[in-house]
């Protein structure tokens, strides 16, 4: 009997720390959501994401390519935004016509979908994990550290697509381990929705793809009995991908190829090759900041919590290989190895990337 109430204790009191866990994080994302953190791009995402709209209702679906990002996941969510202030002000003006007076209240209702949708994949991440630790507390963690990392709130409460493009580009890889480790078609049908809204967000979430291909070629070698139902799962998964892209992108119904060359030549050759951008840091300015560059970056952006957890996870892996105990890093050496493929890619082949185009 003492033993069934400490365990319904234990439960009651995880939910409830989970509830107030959320609504800590709900304020700390939402608040003065329409007043600060405003960045250059996001007055050219106004007027794309008008542009965007207006060529659907016209039937001129070719000029819904905006740019090469191409930043169509943003663009309907910017959408939702400015439908949602229109109704709830009866201001039906333009991006052009807004002035101080409104400015805010315009803000507000333009980022608020983007962060709902950012918090709404965080959330259903850490449910993920949560269903393959079978632990709550790695679950709360996760969004806790993740929440209370300053800069990266900061970016999620951005009208631009890095926000958008991390929460996408994890919980899809993540529900797609999941699917093949569960042998999940639900998961498969996700992670594809998941990664297709990926691909419109952001080329370089291309990667979603070839971190996905890893896992499926991990799981084909290690679980023979699954084999074809792994294959099914991915093939699915690929097909629901493109499907979305497709879909939810009309210029990919007049000339697919057209748009992905364009988008390929203008957003990796010319823009992520050949742009030679100048990097600022500590008062110097260069083309080629050196390949230590990301570290340096991370050291001003991470909060020492998160820098602390990361030397702990690399200390915890060579103890787990110094004592053979790869099982119990399965999980954890998957991601490592898919962070370093897209860090060193980033940084030794497209060593003269701007990040943030």
């Amino acid at each position: 009997m003492l033993k069934n109430l400490k365990s319904l204790y234990r439960k009651e009191y995880g939910y409830f720390l989970f509830i107030v866990t959320i609504f800590i994080l709900f304020v700390l994302v939402f608040s003065g959501l329409g007043y600060e953190n405003i960045n250059v791009d996001q007055f050219l995402w106004y007027e794309r994401t008008e542009r965007f709209f207006s060529a659907i209702k016209e039937g001129r679906y070719l000029d819904t390519y905006q740019q090469y990002h191409p930043g169509v996941t943003l663009m309907y969510l910017i959408g939702i935004g400015q439908t949602s202030y229109r109704i709830f002000t009866g201001d039906s003006s333009g991006f052009s016509e807004i002035n101080y007076a409104n400015f805010g209240n315009y803000n507000f209702h333009t980022k608020l979908y983007v962060v709902i949708f950012c918090l709404g994949v965080l959330i259903y991440s850490a449910h993920i994990i949560y269903k393959i630790s079978g632990k709550l507390t790695i679950s709360l963690s996760f969004l806790t550290i993740t929440l209370f990392e300053s800069f990266y709130v900061g970016v999620l409460r951005n009208l631009h697509l890095d926000g958008i493009l991390s929460v996408l580009i994890f919980a899809a890889v993540l529900c797609f381990y999941y699917a093949c480790s569960k042998n999940s078609f639900k998961h498969f049908v996700i992670s594809g929705v998941l990664a297709g809204l990926g691909y419109l967000t952001k080329s370089v979430s291309i990667f979603i793809a070839l971190f996905c291909f890893i896992t499926f070629v991990y799981f084909y070698r290690s679980r023979k009995e699954y084999r074809k139902n792994l294959t099914h799962g991915f093939i699915v998964w690929f097909l629901i991908s493109l499907v979305i892209f497709f879909a939810l992108f009309p210029a990919m119904w007049v000339s697919p190829i057209k748009i992905i060359t364009t988008i390929f030549r203008d957003g990796v050759i010319d823009t992520g090759v050949d742009g030679n951008f100048n990097h600022y840091l500590n008062n110097t300015v260069t083309q080629d900041p050196g390949l230590t560059f990301y570290l340096k970056v991370l050291g001003y952006r991470v909060t020492p919590v998160l820098q602390f957890l990361l030397f702990y996870f690399l200390f915890y892996l060579i103890l787990c290989f110094k004592r053979k105990r790869l099982k119990d890093i399965d999980v954890y050496l998957f991601f490592l190895l898919c962070f370093l493929q897209y860090f060193l890619l980033s940084l030794f082949f497209l060593k003269r990337k701007r990040i943030d185009i």
